[in-house]
């Protein structure tokens, strides 16, 4: 699904040093960094708004510099929220729809099941400004899934929560990523692990699997 093949990257004084890794269909992978910087150069290698400076990264077995593959195929949850603020969680799906293309008949019964699975369906004529942080966490949540990716990237989105909705956040996507989609985590925070992720730890370059020792 997604290739890191020896991969350098250096963005001022900030960079990564031949990383290697895969990512397969139905993972749940934490990459785990120590500051923010690293996070942010991740996450733009991810979504290909910065190319390698040294190495190979391939998606779905085609150009990393596709972008109709990234578009078709991956979902995005920001740091900060890209919600627009004025108007309500319907109004924002329903625009974000209308650009990517949604054929009108599928918006309604689409919003709704969105809302459902990240369930702030109650929330839906609220506006951003009115959510609580969690369930704004989760409005984003739902922006990134209206054209079902088979991919789901998320930019440390517990960061400023606390430790029971934090654990909320972490469960719902286990159970997105029981509907078959890949979650690639990005992350500052000590998460509890367990047995079904794979943790990607940047500061020494390994990928470590619980309990099944680690590979490069």
């Amino acid at each position: 699904m997604i290739i890191f093949n020896q991969v350098f990257k250096k963005v001022k004084d900030t960079q990564i040093e031949n990383l290697s890794f895969n990512i397969n269909h139905g993972d749940f992978v934490l990459i785990k960094a120590n500051n923010d910087r690293i996070l942010k150069l991740l996450r733009d290698l991810l979504t290909g708004k910065v190319a390698p400076d040294k190495g190979m990264i391939r998606w779905f077995n085609s150009s990393y510099y596709s972008t109709s593959v990234k578009r078709e195929n991956l979902g995005v949850v920001y740091k900060d929220n890209i919600l627009l603020p004025r108007r309500t969680l319907l109004e924002n799906l329903r625009y974000i729809m209308t650009v990517k293309g949604v054929s009108p008949k599928f918006v309604k019964p689409r919003i709704k099941k969105l809302l459902q699975i990240v369930d702030i369906y109650d929330k839906s004529n609220l506006t951003p400004d009115e959510l609580l942080d969690h369930q704004l966490v989760r409005a984003n949540v739902a922006q990134a899934l209206v054209n079902y990716p088979s991919m789901l990237l998320l930019e440390d989105p517990t960061r400023d929560l606390d430790e029971v909705n934090a654990k909320g956040i972490t469960h719902l996507m286990e159970d997105i990523n029981r509907l078959s989609t890949t979650i690639i985590w990005l992350t500052s925070d000590n998460i509890i692990m367990d047995n079904r992720k794979k943790l990607i730890d940047i500061n020494n370059g390994k990928i470590n699997i619980p309990g099944k020792g680690s590979y490069a």
